[in-house]
């Protein structure tokens, strides 16, 4: 396996078979247990077209944590409804990439949206995580999607969720990029 393709992202499907994908990459892999094959697949974001590999210079191997740079991050599989969920972590050159700087863990929650893909791996929609929210816990429900408030839980102290129905409704590749532009922007503002 190539070095730049060590950090997986997986999740299981109705079977237990492993989907599988990689921070740099809109291809997914499914593994068949009854066919013993693996098939990939492409389910990538309205927003981004291309993402870039930032590699430690070193080896020039392991892909270094860039804020800078888009990321696909975690699988998630809904046994509710046969679907799953992919995270994109959008580019912020606002935060710190070194999680040894003193600053990493109190900075703003990085902005992210949520792929949503059927058992066939086929795009139903995509839409921008709320802001404050964590990109890295998801969870559902047979009614919807549950997100961490990450925000709100630093200031309060506590453990604040929020369930959120989900809906499908076509959207524009170009409608959703200046959707997410211009949110994007807002929030810098803040």
């Amino acid at each position: 396996m190539p070095s730049n393709f060590t950090f997986t992202r997986w999740t299981f499907d109705e079977n237990g078979d492993p989907v599988f994908g990689f921070g740099h990459t809109a291809n997914l892999f499914h593994y068949n247990s009854k066919t013993q094959k693996i098939d990939s697949f492409k389910v990538s974001s309205l927003v981004i077209d291309t993402l870039n590999l930032h590699l430690y210079p070193e080896r020039n191997t392991v892909p270094q944590l860039d804020y800078a740079i888009p990321e696909y991050l975690k699988l998630y599989y809904n046994n509710f409804n046969n679907q799953y969920a992919r995270v994109l972590r959008l580019p912020d050159t606002t935060l710190i990439s070194n999680p040894f700087d003193e600053n990493f863990f109190k900075q703003h929650t990085a902005s992210g949206t949520l792929i949503f893909f059927d058992s066939n791996f086929k795009t139903l929609g995509e839409c921008l995580i709320p802001v404050g929210f964590s990109i890295d816990n998801i969870f559902f429900d047979k009614d919807g999607i549950w997100l961490w408030n990450r925000e709100k839980s630093k200031h309060t102290k506590k453990v604040v969720l929020q369930k959120f129905k989900v809906s499908f409704e076509p959207v524009g590749k170009d409608d959703f990029r200046k959707e997410v532009t211009l949110e994007l922007k807002r929030r810098q503002k803040k």
